[in-house]
């Protein structure tokens, strides 16, 4: 079943200085690029506007990445509240200022396994790590080399920078 996902850009799709666009952030990108290959609808979410936002839409277009909305909602979802609301929906949010993902907040823990699972899939060269088939760290496959397998070691991944390299 096809989902919509909410993409930013500053610090999610692109390392940036604003306004420079410094580099891509290579796992989020290729899952952008996933996720319109397997039929999802993706939004560009951003605060850019005017010639800063058509940068933004440039840069991702030399990525690969085409969106179905810019800053809007798609237009099933219009058609299905028969008006466009402001808030965009989508299924999936991805912004390096989500509360669960940035690890800010609460501290709470709930949604590490499905972000586990979510990482894992993405960065296993071969196929479903050893998370996604409940096997015992079999971790050579994953680029992750067994984060999903220890919360705090998974937390502080998903806290580090965005130009900065995966853990160790």
């Amino acid at each position: 079943m096809s989902k919509i996902v909410a993409f930013d850009f500053d610090g999610t799709l692109a390392v940036t200085q604003w306004p420079v666009i410094i580099k891509p952030i290579y796992p989020i990108v290729e899952y952008a690029k996933q996720c319109k290959a397997k039929g999802d609808q993706i939004i560009l979410n951003t605060m850019r506007e005017g010639d800063r936002l058509q940068e933004a839409v440039d840069w991702c277009l030399d990525q690969g990445i085409e969106f179905d909305a810019i800053n809007d909602n798609v237009p099933c979802m219009q058609t299905f509240y028969k008006n466009n609301p402001r808030k965009i929906f989508a299924n999936e949010y991805i912004d390096d200022h989500n509360l669960v993902f940035a690890g800010v907040g609460n501290g709470s823990r709930r949604n590490l396994e499905k972000y586990a699972a979510v990482l894992c899939e993405q960065f296993s060269r071969i196929g479903p790590c050893c998370y996604l088939n409940n096997r015992e760290h079999d971790c050579d496959t994953c680029e992750l080399f067994g984060v999903c397998h220890n919360p705090d070691k998974l937390l502080a991944f998903m806290m580090q920078p965005a130009d900065e390299e995966k853990t160790e």
